[in-house]
C-alpha cells in the first residue's frame, strides 16, 4: 500500500473512491511537480461509469484509489459531490488535461509518449503533437497481447519518456497502469 499522501486530506470520496479537490491549473501543476519527482505515477480520471465499475472489481478500485492524482471527468461525479456536501471545485476532463500538460511540456522538454488506438490513429496524434513542437519519445498502437506485455512495458522504459498516455478502454488501461506503474 501506499503511504499517505500529504494533500490526501484534500480528495473528496465518491462510491468509495477518492477525487482530487483540484482545479485544472493545480491538477497541472501537481503532475508536473510528480513528473520532476521521477517515474511511477499515475493520473485517473473518473466518471460516473468507472464509478460504477469499480464497485464490483476490487482491482479497478484500487487502481484508483492508489492514483496520485485523481481528477473528476464526468460532472456528474461533480453533481455527486454537491450533493454529498462536499464540493469538487469544477470538472477536470481527461482530454483537457492531456491538452494542458502537452502545453506546458513543450518549454519543459518533457518527452511525450503515445500508447494506444489504432496505428493509423496514434500515427496521426503524433504527427499532429510533433507539428506542435512536442518531443515525442514513444508511440505505439494499442493492441498486444498479455505474452508481449512485459517487453512492452520495457520498451517504453527505454525511451526516457516523461508523459506516457495511455488511450485504451477502461477498465484495462487502469489494471495495465497498475500491474506494471512501478517497472
Amino acid at each position: 500500500m501506499k503511504s499517505v499522501r500529504p494533500f490526501e486530506a484534500d480528495r473528496v470520496w465518491i462510491g468509495g473512491l477518492p477525487v482530487d479537490r483540484l482545479t485544472m491549473p493545480e491538477s497541472i501543476d501537481r503532475a508536473l511537480q510528480l513528473i520532476h519527482e521521477g517515474p511511477g505515477h499515475q493520473h485517473v480520471v473518473l466518471n460516473a461509469a468507472k464509478v460504477v465499475s469499480a464497485q464490483s472489481s476490487g482491482p479497478l478500485a484500487d487502481s484508483v484509489r492508489n492514483a496520485d492524482i485523481v481528477n473528476a471527468d464526468g460532472q456528474s461525479v461533480v453533481w455527486a459531490s454537491r450533493i454529498l456536501g462536499d464540493r469538487l471545485p469544477e470538472r477536470v476532463a481527461g482530454i483537457d488535461f492531456m491538452q494542458e500538460l502537452i502545453q506546458r511540456a513543450i518549454p519543459l522538454s518533457l518527452r511525450v509518449g503515445l500508447l494506444g488506438a489504432t496505428e493509423e490513429v496514434v500515427d496521426r496524434v503524433a504527427e499532429i503533437l510533433s507539428a506542435r513542437g512536442v518531443s515525442l519519445s514513444y508511440k505505439r498502437h494499442g493492441y498486444w497481447t498479455e505474452e508481449n506485455e512485459e517487453a512492452l512495458v520495457k520498451d517504453i522504459a527505454a525511451t526516457g519518456t516523461n508523459i506516457l498516455f495511455i488511450g485504451i478502454p477502461s477498465p484495462q488501461k487502469g489494471l495495465f497502469v497498475a500491474q506494471w506503474l512501478r517497472s
